[in-house]
């Protein structure tokens, strides 16, 4: 549906913004040589978005269990819908967790965990039915 697309297009835009904007409070006061900081900012933006992800995957499991037989069969009508469109146009999605222990900064680690920890999940609407968006606290 249109208005699924634009919500999901709405959350990626204000995931990498935030996201940005942790990374570049970050790198203000990160002392590393230019050569080292490319491996600075991938460690950072990984473990941020990958405790991003941590933090869904637990809000999605809560969810469940509140779920009601209603709810539950439109998200599975969806989902049918969802995987029939990937297997038509050959879409693949696959996680990309393949770095080396050698390429990572674990201080940028530790900054970006933190910075996922920082991530809010607030409504950008008001009222119970508003959608989930990611920003600041």
């Amino acid at each position: 549906m249109p208005s699924d697309t634009q919500f999901a297009a709405w959350l990626i835009d204000n995931l990498a913004d935030f996201v940005f904007a942790e990374l570049y409070a970050h790198l203000i006061g990160c002392l590393a040589p230019p050569g080292e900081r490319r491996i600075v900012i991938r460690s950072f933006v990984a473990a941020c978005c990958d405790h991003i992800t941590d933090r869904l995957l637990a809000l999605v499991e809560r969810s469940k269990e509140v779920r009601t037989s209603n709810g539950r069969e439109l998200v599975v009508i969806k989902d049918a819908a969802i995987k029939a469109f990937m297997k038509e146009h050959d879409i693949r999605l696959h996680t990309c967790r393949g770095y080396s222990p050698s390429n990572i900064d674990s201080q940028a680690q530790a900054a970006g965990r933190a910075a996922g920890d920082r991530a809010t999940f607030g409504r950008p609407v008001s009222g119970t039915v508003g959608a989930l968006r990611i920003g600041r606290q």
